[in-house]
Formats: C-alpha cells, structure tokens, sequence
C-alpha cells in the first residue's frame, strides 16, 4: 500500500503504542515508534517526519514539556503535533492546544477518526509547502527581468545626467522608477529569504528605526512630488534600537506611507514621525485625505471591509493593504491603530514595544 506520511508516534506503553502503530501502517503510514520524549528529540534532530503522535502522560518528561521543546524548532504547520491521551485528562488537553498541538486524540483510539485527523493536519501542512514553493518559484521568477529594467534604468539615468538639455521632469521621471525597481527587488529579496526561512520565521535584529522609517520615506518622496504632495519626515531627536524585522517593518511603512500618498489630491501633506510613549516606540503616518466614516474605522483591518475612498490619481486598490498591514504587525508584535484627525484626513500609528529590544 502507498504510504501517504512519515508519523512519529510517541507512548511509553509498548503495547498500546504497538497497536496504534499496526494500525496506522495497514492504512499506509510510515510510523517510527519510540517510548520517551528524550527519545524523540534526539531522532527528530537527525530525521525529518511530516507528524507527530504524542502521549501526555509520560514519565521522566511528559507530552506537554516534549511538546515545548518542538515548537522551539518547528511551527505547527512545518511539523503538525496531535496529542494522545486518556479521555479523563480535559484540563492537560486544553494545556497541550494552547502550547502548540494541533488536535487531539483519546485513547483507545478509534482508528477511522484518527485517520481522518491526520489526513486533516497532513493537507495543511502540504498547502503550506505549496505555498512556500510557489512563492520561492515566483519571487525568483521576478528577480531577472527587474535585474534587467535595473540596467536599463541605469543606463538611461547615466546618458540623462551627462545630456544637460534633457528636461528635469524626465529626470525625476526615471529617478522615481530607477526608486520604485530598487524597492521591489527589496521586496523580492525579502520574499526569497522567508521561503528559504519558513514563512512563519521571524528575523529579529535591533535596528535604529530612524533609519528603517527615512529610507522608506525616501523611497515615496518621487511618488508624492508626482502628485503635487508634500511628504515630510520628522525622526526623533535620538537614534533608538528595537529589535525587530526589518523585511516585514519595511512592507507595512511602504504600505502605509503609500496610502497616504494614493489618496490624497494635490497640495496635501502626509506627515511621518517617530516618538517614544512609554516603553513604546511609535511610528505615525498622518495624511490630509478624506479620512474615514465611523462605520468604516472598526473595520478598517478586516478583508472585504468595502471602504468608500478611492485613489486620488487613478491608481489600483486592491483593497488588502491595511489588512497585511495588520497581520504584519501582530507579527512583529507590534501594534497598528488608525484615528481621524481633527480637521481633516487620518493618522495610522505603528506602535513597537521597546522591550523586545532587550529580548532580542
């Protein structure tokens, strides 16, 4: 029969772990079994499995610590955990989901739902493969024709600054796209590294956010001045360490300073800033566009949230932004809010705790 998974299943009781295992294999797992959570640890760091069987109540080391362990080197969807256990155990149940297993299994087993559970966790871990190898794919695909449109741009910018009689305007023109290339192979390059990493990896490395928030600001300055706006950056009056990501940081100020950007008309002014509250960093953004209705602010971060503004200039909306935004932060843990201004338009504030500094 096919074998459809690599399961490692843990218990210390050879003879049920021995019939759990009998039965698995007639249905085509490949199981490996071993009796102690050391056990596990040793063989998972010289093999790879696609998921694990783990008993909770083990001596020595019981299933809740071994499970710890695991997600210290594997997210739940890299290496899906489901726990086996006694049906009168409902409080370590619930302590074994909220440490990281994935599901839950009572002894004895019924083997038809046990299957089902497995073939479950097995089908979101492989929509999880397949979404890293496509982005892997698609990332690198994109590399060589901006590499090209790169040397492109750069040739025409040397022969525009060296011909004294080509207009300014076509100048700042190719600047701003030479400007725009130089983000998307940041962003591309940023990609390639999570694909490489696992997407749920974070890289967490203490950063003068200054200058994160000035070089994303500078990056906008063409787009704003080709919209008659005003972009002004005010940094804090000292440079401040936070540890953080800076590939995720980058796409929500990119995002953020962009929307600020898109939906104001001419003769406006965004305003980025960055100030301490407490033992917080806080990065605003603060535009002078139509600012939003009071049904649409507690629905801002929610997709589908159908929010009536629309670009100033004509540009695409996908209507995803603010919610990646979101989801970028929390993943940073950070925190994003959104207010209207008083007179006009809205601020976006990125706050950042400083503890993470000290942890990182």
């Amino acid at each position: 029969m096919k074998q459809i998974g690599r399961l490692l299943l843990v218990d210390d009781e050879e003879l049920t772990r021995g019939l759990i295992a009998l039965q698995l294999r007639r249905l085509g797992y490949q199981v490996t079994e071993v009796e102690g959570g050391q056990q596990m640890l040793h063989i998972l760091e010289r093999d790879s499995f696609d998921l694990i069987l783990l008993d909770l109540d083990m001596p020595h080391m019981n299933g809740i610590e071994v499970l710890a362990q695991v997600r210290t080197g594997f997210g739940p969807l890299k290496l899906p955990v489901i726990i086996v256990t006694a049906d009168h155990q409902e409080q370590s149940v619930v302590g074994a989901l909220e440490s990281g297993a994935n599901d839950y299994l009572v002894k004895p087993l019924n083997i038809n739902i046990a299957d089902a559970r497995i073939r479950t966790q097995l089908r979101l871990s492989e929509l999880l493969r397949l979404k890293e190898d496509f982005l892997a794919f698609a990332s690198h695909d994109l590399k060589k024709p901006i590499l090209l449109l790169e040397d492109i741009l750069g040739c025409m910018l040397n022969d525009m600054n060296a011909d004294k009689t080509i207009n300014p305007s076509l100048l700042d023109c190719a600047q701003l796209a030479s400007g725009t290339i130089a983000s998307m192979q940041a962003v591309v390059r940023g990609f390639l590294d999570q694909a490489r990493q696992g997407t749920t990896s974070l890289s967490l490395a203490p950063v003068d956010i200054s200058r994160i928030v000035g070089q994303s600001v500078e990056r906008n300055l063409g787009y704003a001045a080709s919209k008659n706006i005003k972009l002004e950056y005010q940094p804090p009056p000292a440079a401040e360490l936070v540890a953080t990501d800076v590939f995720r940081l980058t796409q929500i100020l990119e995002n953020l300073i962009g929307n600020s950007i898109k939906f104001c008309g001419p003769g406006a002014t965004t305003t980025v800033s960055i100030g301490k509250n407490g033992d917080c960093m806080v990065i605003a953004i603060s535009d002078q566009g139509p600012g939003f209705t009071l049904e649409e602010l507690p629905r801002l971060f929610t997709k589908g949230a159908g929010i009536g503004n629309r670009p100033t200039g004509g540009e695409e909306s996908t209507g995803i932004g603010l919610v990646l935004c979101h989801e970028l932060a929390e993943q940073i843990h950070a925190s994003l809010t959104v207010a209207n201004n008083p007179d006009r338009g809205a601020t976006f504030e990125l706050i950042l705790p400083l503890q993470w500094r000290k942890e990182g």
